[in-house]
């Protein structure tokens, strides 16, 4: 009901390689995509994506996904599935900051990082709504682990800067470790165990916002032959092994 009367008839036809709820952005990727391309259809003054202004697409996406879910939405995945890449977001006053990294950056993180599905679909608004009302109560605890999530998602932007593999590492496992703290069901038992197998100097995390879905293991050698030996370990635990790789762009 956004846009005007249509030109025509349209058909709208999707595919996802990404399991259902895989904690991945896929749902907030193909929201992107609707927005872009019912706009380009329905405006007849934008001819491509450049058109558009990103901003405009990221919170007609977000309303429009907040409508449908009757509850907030996020915005972190919408940045990603327009802009593609990995990139630093400040959530500021009335704007927000986005600041690309490098493609060789994210090339060679990549690199370091193992991705797996644990065969368990997950719902994030359980877990996201329960966060949410702890915090909007002022929960101590709640208050005082998202600020340390803060604190680590800071160190690890300086690491990424300094493309100092083994900070980039305990960022993240100190994010994970707060993190399992917020509540039980943030992580699942088949979930923990395969992380137990990352082995030494390795970090890990689950994918969205936990309670099943995906997770990855990093290690700051990117070693070969110590991924491959995860791969096999892991598989035979009954998770599935995604290979990946970074896109550099986004909607098009």
């Amino acid at each position: 009901s956004h846009f005007a009367a249509p030109k025509g008839t349209l058909t709208i036809s999707t595919q996802a390689t990404s399991p259902a709820g895989a904690g991945l952005g896929g749902s907030s990727a193909l929201s992107i995509s609707l927005v872009c391309a019912l706009a380009l259809w329905f405006q007849s003054d934008k001819h491509s994506i450049s058109d558009l202004d990103p901003q405009w697409v990221i919170s007609l996406a977000q309303d429009t996904e907040s409508r449908v879910l009757w509850g907030p939405a996020g915005l972190q995945d919408y940045y990603g599935a327009f802009f593609g890449g990995l990139q630093n977001l400040q959530w500021l006053p009335a704007s927000h900051l986005r600041t690309p990294y490098s493609k060789t950056l994210t090339q060679e993180l990549s690199q370091r990082i193992t991705l797996f599905y644990s065969g368990q679909s997950r719902n994030s608004g359980i877990n996201n709504w329960k966060l949410y009302q702890s915090v909007i109560a002022k929960d101590p605890k709640a208050l005082k682990r998202f600020s340390g999530i803060v604190d680590a998602t800071q160190s690890l932007h300086e690491a990424l800067l300094g493309a100092d593999w083994n900070k980039v590492g305990k960022a993240i496992q100190k994010e994970w470790d707060i993190r399992t703290g917020l509540a039980k069901s943030i992580t699942t038992a088949p979930i923990a165990k395969a992380m137990k197998q990352a082995g030494p100097g390795s970090s890990y995390k689950i994918c969205g916002a936990g309670g099943g879905g995906c997770f990855f293991v990093y290690h700051p050698s990117g070693d070969a032959k110590r991924k491959a030996k995860l791969i096999q370990n892991l598989t035979q635990m009954g998770m599935r092994h995604l290979p990946f790789q970074p896109v550099h762009e986004g909607a098009s």
